[in-house]
């Protein structure tokens, strides 16, 4: 079976429209599983929502704050200023949808669990930065793998257990297609990178696919039509930063 991971979509419709096009007519992935953060900086919430509503989704940090105002003041101000303007533009359907949304999900049988950002306290979307974020996320893992996003830098850590004392490696600079086989007495925590604000200075989207046959898991960077999604930024009048970010990659 293969898998489609997607995160961090942040309204950019073209982005999403992209990504989904090729899981589903090129790699014709059984599944498409949805991080979070569907919403919040750009110009398309609504359609962003209705998209991704038949897949398995995750809540992020933005789609949380949508319906609890009072986690605003957590949020820098271009991502405030974002945010109430994705409040005001989203239908009370697709707030409730954003709203019932679970945190976290674990996949028994595939033997993968998602979070937004760590499992550790998920409901303060802490972000999984570093080895020793990962460490403490590898005592708590009920499986052999961990998704995650949040940071929109995609990056992995491995768990070596069979080294004594245990090692944790990571892998980042992931700025074209990359496969990883998976290894049996291993653990990985796979950040899957942002399809809709990519920050790893790589203004392609990224996200993975995993296959559950081949036990390989891969990163995919596609471009998409960053100039149509800049556009709309403008004409809606969100913060000018979020215009310069898509074609820098931060």
């Amino acid at each position: 079976m293969k898998i489609g991971l997607i995160s961090d979509i942040h309204g950019n419709l073209e982005a999403l429209e992209k990504v989904l096009e090729y899981l589903t007519t090129e790699e014709k992935v059984n599944n498409i599983i949805v991080l979070g953060d569907i919403v919040g900086y750009m110009a398309n919430p609504n359609e962003c929502v209705q998209l991704v509503k038949k897949y398995d989704c995750i809540q992020g940090n933005h789609d949380f704050a949508v319906t609890h105002i009072e986690f605003l003041d957590y949020f820098n101000p271009i991502a405030k200023e974002a945010l109430l303007w994705t409040i005001n533009e989203l239908t009370i359907e697709n707030k409730n949808i954003l709203k019932n949304l679970p945190l976290t999900k674990l996949y028994k049988e595939e033997n993968f669990t998602i979070s937004h950002g760590t499992l550790i306290n998920p409901e303060e979307f802490l972000y999984l930065y570093n080895i020793y974020d990962a460490y403490e996320n590898f005592q708590v893992m009920e499986t052999k793998l961990l998704f995650v996003g949040h940071t929109h830098v995609p990056k992995y850590y491995v768990l070596d257990k069979s080294n004594s004392p245990a090692t944790i490696e990571m892998t980042s600079h992931i700025d074209y297609d990359y496969k990883i086989q998976l290894e049996e007495n291993k653990g990985y925590i796979f950040n899957i990178g942002s399809v809709g604000q990519p920050r790893d200075y790589n203004n392609k989207s990224c996200f993975v696919i995993y296959d559950t046959v081949e036990k390989s898991i891969k990163y995919i960077r596609l471009p998409y039509d960053i100039e149509k999604t800049a556009q709309k930024i403008k004409k809606n009048n969100l913060p000018n930063f979020l215009y310069k970010r898509i074609f820098l990659g931060i």
